[in-house]
């Protein structure tokens, strides 16, 4: 788990970060933490749902979308969603996906900027 910065943007919410690229998923924890998310993070949707089963709801799932394993990280979504009501979704890709249109979706590359403003949106809509 990765402290958050408490004087970020973000404290007080919690990520689930999955992304089986681990120099990105390095940076992305950093990254999330330091704009005041407090970050746990796995290397595939098969992972990242065993911590979901046996750990507390985090606020956010930020989840690739292509990833080793079983699960996928809009399968990831739908069955987190059912496990932990409430919980918000932004998914990453490179690639042009069809199936994760009941989520929201952040394009790579994307900036630090860009990462926050989904962030934003995400958290704007579910409180909503």
């Amino acid at each position: 788990m990765t402290s958050p910065n408490t004087s970020g943007r973000f404290f007080g919410h919690s990520a689930l970060l999955v992304e089986d690229n681990d120099r990105l998923r390095r940076v992305l924890e950093m990254t999330l933490a330091e704009i005041g998310l407090e970050v746990t993070s796995a290397d595939s949707g098969d992972s990242a749902r065993e911590l979901l089963a046996t750990g507390p709801c985090p606020t956010l799932l930020f989840s690739d979308i292509r990833m080793p394993g079983a699960l996928n990280g809009v399968q990831l979504a739908q069955w987190a969603r059912q496990h932990c009501p409430g919980l918000l979704v932004l998914l990453q890709t490179g690639y042009a996906e069809q199936g994760a249109l009941e989520f929201a979706v952040l394009r790579k590359p994307f900036t630090a900027e860009e990462l926050v403003e989904a962030i934003e949106a995400v958290l704007a809509a579910g409180s909503a």
